[in-house]
C-alpha cells in the first residue's frame, strides 16, 4: 500500500508534481516534459511525457492541503516572476523559501520515476518535520534561456570513497526548470565534500543555499551549454580520483 513519503500516513492523494499556477500564468504553457537519471547507483534512463499532467499518489491528503500547500503559496509571488523570464532581486528570506520550495519540488518530480530514486527519506522526513534543508545542501537558481523552454528534468545519485577511506560517501544532483526558472541542487552526505562551483557558471547560477548574500536574478541568461555543464558536467563523478581529475569536488577548509 502506497504510503505518505514526507510523514508516513497510509493513505494517500493525488499531487501534480509541477505546480499548475505555473500552467495558468505561462502565456503559452509547455506541452512535453523531458525527465533524466543517472548515475553509480541509479539507473540511467530517459523519457518524455506531458509537462503539467504528472502526479503522483504518494503524499497524503493532510501535507498536500497543509504545510505544502502552504510552501507553495509562500514561494508563488517570488517564483511567478522568474518563471516569465523576469529578473528579481533574492534576499536571505526569500532565499530560503525558494530553496524549501525547489527541494520539495525535487523530491516530486523524483516519484515520477519511481524505480530510480535518489533522495534518501531521512531528507524528505527532516522537510516535513522541520522545515529545514538536509546539513549538506546547496541550492542554485537562475534565469533559462536556452531551446527547451519547457520543463526538464534530470537527477542523479553518486558514490565514491570518503576523504579518509573509510566510508563510501553519496552525494544526489538535482537540475529542473520551468519556464525559465531553472534549479540546481547538491547534497551531499558527508561534511568534508562539496561541489565546486563552476567558474564558466558563476555568473549565470547564484547560490540560494547556504546563504552568501543578496542575489539579483536575471541576466545573463543560462543557455543550454550552460545547462549541459551543470546536468553532465558535475555528475559525472563516480570515483575520487576522477572526481579530483575534473575539479569537480574538493574537501572544505574551515
Amino acid at each position: 500500500m502506497p504510503f505518505c513519503v514526507f510523514c508516513g500516513e497510509p493513505k494517500v492523494s493525488r499531487e501534480h508534481v509541477w505546480p499548475q499556477w505555473v500552467k495558468r500564468g505561462l502565456p503559452n504553457p509547455p506541452k512535453r516534459v523531458v525527465h533524466a537519471r543517472r548515475g553509480a547507483t541509479v539507473p540511467e534512463a530517459k523519457r518524455e511525457g506531458p509537462s503539467f499532467d504528472l502526479v503522483v499518489r504518494r503524499v497524503c491528503r493532510t501535507c498536500n492541503s497543509g504545510w505544502m500547500a502552504r510552501l507553495e503559496d509562500d514561494a508563488r509571488p517570488l517564483l511567478a516572476p522568474l518563471v516569465l523570464g523576469r529578473g528579481r532581486a533574492l534576499h536571505a528570506a526569500g532565499q530560503e523559501l525558494v530553496s524549501r520550495w525547489a527541494l520539495k519540488t525535487a523530491m516530486m518530480l523524483e516519484f515520477s520515476h519511481p524505480n530510480g530514486l535518489a533522495m534518501p527519506a531521512t531528507d524528505r522526513h527532516r522537510l516535513y518535520e522541520s522545515g529545514r534543508l538536509p546539513d549538506y545542501c546547496q541550492v542554485w537558481i537562475g534565469l533559462y534561456g536556452g531551446r527547451r523552454l519547457n520543463t526538464f528534468y534530470f537527477h542523479d545519485r553518486i558514490r565514491w570513497p570518503a576523504p579518509d577511506g573509510s566510508t563510501r560517501a553519496t552525494a544526489y544532483a538535482v537540475t529542473f526548470g520551468i519556464g525559465h526558472l531553472l534549479f540546481h541542487l547538491w547534497v551531499s552526505d558527508h561534511p568534508g565534500w562539496e561541489t565546486e562551483y563552476l567558474s564558466p557558471l558563476s555568473s549565470r547560477l547564484h547560490q540560494v543555499s547556504p546563504y552568501v548574500g543578496s542575489v539579483t536574478v536575471g541576466r545573463p541568461l543560462v543557455e543550454d551549454s550552460h545547462l549541459e555543464m551543470a546536468v553532465y558536467g558535475q555528475r559525472n563523478t563516480v570515483g575520487r580520483a576522477q572526481a579530483r581529475r575534473l575539479n569537480l569536488l574538493r574537501p572544505r577548509v574551515n
